[in-house]
């Protein structure tokens, strides 16, 4: 787990070229996944943090990705929709709003925008199906035991909207068993219950939050937050350490492991083991 200090720190070159915009664990391989400025979506090995292989996106900046069975989606800040089902040629398609968020839920592709507008696709045609009105600037967007959960500075699913008191748009969210981590642009993180949204905890940061883990092993809970400037909060039981040397960090967590990249132009990461 992680508590007390951080007893070791190694610098890794993963040759990440330019701004990160996403960085997160592989749904099925022991990997992960990092989206930037490159235009590509590219999965590493977390042991040897190899590249293992990538899937190109455009000229554009990447909005969002991710990876869901055998089918890596990207949706370009552009507007561009690129679909690779396994092997095969992407579909490609034009957006009609500005992506924010996607996210698969019962075999659809669903497209948060800046708009009050989500987009419904075929996700093996690439063809729009229909669209919903929602609340603007959906930043979320998580598939749970068939229930879609919908996040922008509110949380709304099956005709309920949730405001656990979040002042900023969610920027990112982890859900682990029964509770969820959301932390939003303001810097507020908010560990809930889920899917019940009870209010458990919360710690104000100075900057907004970028990525979040929560890792629980028989007693011990502990939260990772990391914030825009330098700084990764690890809150275990309650108790707090700050570290201030990790500036925009996007975290992936393997066991007393944080592999941690920071969103600057640098091809490197940092290997922190804690005890």
């Amino acid at each position: 787990m992680f508590k007390g200090k951080r007893v070791h720190s190694e610098l890794i070159d993963i040759s990440l070229h330019g701004t990160l915009f996403k960085f997160d664990k592989h749904p099925k391989l022991n990997a992960f996944v990092s989206v930037g400025n490159d235009h590509d979506l590219s999965v590493w090995d977390l042991e040897s943090l190899k590249l293992l292989y990538k899937k190109e996106g455009n000229e554009y900046a990447i909005a969002d990705a991710l990876i869901h069975d055998d089918y890596h989606i990207i949706a370009s800040v552009n507007g561009t929709l690129k679909i690779y089902k396994g092997d095969e040629e992407p579909k490609v398609t034009q957006l009609p709003e500005i992506p924010l968020s996607i996210c698969v839920h019962k075999n659809q592709l669903y497209v948060g925008t800046t708009s009050d507008k989500l987009l419904i696709y075929d996700l093996d045609t690439a063809e729009l199906k229909c669209t919903q009105n929602q609340q603007p600037w959906v930043t979320q967007l998580r598939s749970h035991d068939d229930t879609l959960y919908i996040m922008g500075n509110q949380i709304s699913y099956n005709e309920n909207i949730v405001d656990i008191g979040h002042k900023g748009q969610i920027m990112h969210h982890f859900i682990l068993g029964n509770k969820i981590l959301t932390g939003d642009s303001s810097g507020k993180a908010i560990l809930s219950s889920f899917p019940e949204f009870t209010k458990l905890y919360e710690y104000q940061m100075e900057s907004a939050v970028v990525q979040l883990a929560i890792i629980e092993n028989q007693d011990q809970l502990s939260l990772i937050i990391g914030t825009l400037d330098p700084g990764i909060v690890i809150i275990t039981n309650g108790e707090i350490t700050k570290i201030e040397d990790r500036a925009a960090p996007f975290i992936v967590c393997s066991q007393n492991r944080i592999i941690s990249r920071s969103n600057i132009l640098t091809r490197q990461a940092y290997c922190d083991v804690y005890e």
